[in-house]
């Protein structure tokens, strides 16, 4: 008995599509922290203040730099699967493939 297996090129385009979004919103929420965290270095002098953006922009914004740098895998990925079912789908149009 044979299998079908179908993929919805659609979904993974809106997969992609959501992914790019999310990655842009996450780089706008990083410019706002880096944003911020140079407001506090203008309002807030002293060792304390030191400490605390420069922690902030080690740990929370180097991490969430890498972060995005993972939605960027994610998105070849997806693309490099919507354009393997296209070549798929425009060679195989006219055949039906059992699997």
């Amino acid at each position: 008995m044979a299998s079908k297996i179908g993929v919805n090129k659609a979904n993974i385009d809106s997969i992609i599509k959501e992914l790019e979004t999310e990655k842009d919103n996450l780089t706008s929420y990083i410019s706002k922290l880096d944003t911020e965290l140079s407001n506090i270095n203008d309002s807030w002098k002293g060792l304390d203040a030191t400490k605390y953006t420069v922690k902030m922009r080690q740990d929370y914004k180097e991490s969430l730099e890498s972060f995005v740098k993972s939605f960027d895998s994610y998105i070849d990925f997806f693309s490099g699967v919507y354009e393997a079912y296209k070549t798929l789908d425009d060679k195989f149009a006219a055949d039906k493939i059992e699997v």
